[in-house]
């Protein structure tokens, strides 16, 4: 549909964002010690003349899935030295001591944190207090899975928002819906069982706001190939294909993308089987973008170790498998692409 749409001209309709239904504990949100100042994104406001020399040719091919992102286009930020560079002249001002910097290439922005729970209360509490006073943050979201009960009891207060959505049914792809209470482009998608650090938040979203168009995070997988086959796999060659969105930022953008014009199956499969739905946003990011996604490097380690978690399956790896080889089917390809880790 995409792909005629492009050669007749003919615009697709823009989805609107996802209605969020907010649910709170004891039924109120009080948010007292919300005091930092919060910005939100202005989107769009990136849009230049790329739109016109590279999206049709480069995300409206023949085999496409998908259309062209509305919003999402990449103005590399100047490097950190560039101040001190002879012949740089964008946005240098003077500042405290008369030492020369570089002013900001873009608009001061923040993110917001995503967490999908169904009966983690007290992971996602402590993943709260972590998150205290934690620099560019936005606000918090909670996507509630749990439709047979309701957030209950004393849940942490900081310095920003925390609101509760609750899902409209206990589903793995909730965590990619583009809610309306979103109002940043940068989004952190973090796993109730996830051991957070503001050092790696932080440092991820200064690597996300110069990779905005690619998947950035922490934890890294794979693909391999065995007798012609896809498969998926542990990084032990020190190659990455995928990062998994237990803490990965990405763009708004992408929500849109993966909610609406992901290709149905797809979804179906990752409700029915309750796994890969971050496979499922490498490959379509990977797909449009033509880009693999970036590690950063994250200094302890990753979760609490749950053990009730999806990945403890016994057949997890062999799904997973199956994900990767169903996947590349659908797309008529496979987009994943490896890189290095530097």
């Amino acid at each position: 549909m995409a792909a005629l749409a492009e050669r007749v001209h003919i615009n697709l309709p823009l989805h609107p964002e996802t209605a969020s239904h907010l649910i709170a504990p004891k039924g109120k949100f009080n948010n007292k010690t919300s005091k930092s100042q919060r910005i939100s994104s202005k989107f769009g406001s990136q849009k230049v003349a790329a739109s016109r020399m590279y999206s049709s040719a480069r995300w409206n091919s023949g085999r496409d899935l998908t259309y062209t992102p509305r919003s999402l286009y990449d103005t590399p930020m100047m490097p950190g030295d560039a101040a001190f560079h002879e012949g740089t002249q964008e946005n240098l001002g003077r500042f405290l001591y008369g030492g020369r910097q570089l002013g900001l290439t873009r608009d001061e922005e923040q993110f917001t944190a995503i967490i999908l729970t169904h009966d983690r209360d007290e992971g996602v509490k402590n993943i709260i207090e972590k998150l205290r006073d934690c620099p560019f943050l936005n606000k918090v979201i909670i996507v509630w899975n749990n439709r047979q009960r309701r957030p209950s009891g004393n849940w942490p207060e900081i310095h920003v928002p925390v609101e509760f959505i609750l899902a409209e049914k206990n589903s793995l792809n909730s965590r990619f819906l583009p809610y309306d209470r979103i109002e940043t482009e940068a989004v952190v998608s973090i796993d109730d069982d996830m051991d957070v650090g503001q050092p790696e938040l932080t440092f991820g979203f200064r690597m996300w706001r110069e990779n905005r168009d690619r998947v950035v995070g922490y934890p890294e997988r794979f693909h391999r190939f065995k007798d012609g086959q896809p498969m998926y796999g542990l990084s032990l060659s020190c190659e990455h294909s995928m990062i998994l969105t237990s803490f990965a930022f990405v763009h708004k953008e992408f929500l849109f993308e993966y909610s609406h014009n992901q290709h149905p199956s797809i979804l179906a499969y990752v409700d029915k089987h309750r796994n890969c739905e971050d496979i499922a946003m490498n490959f379509l990011v990977s797909h449009l973008m033509r880009r693999p996604p970036l590690k950063v490097t994250k200094k302890t380690h990753w979760s609490t170790g749950t053990p009730s978690g999806l990945s403890s399956r016994g057949s997890h790896y062999r799904e997973r498998d199956e994900c990767i080889r169903m996947f590349s089917q659908i797309y008529g390809y496979n987009p994943l692409f490896g890189e290095p880790e530097n």
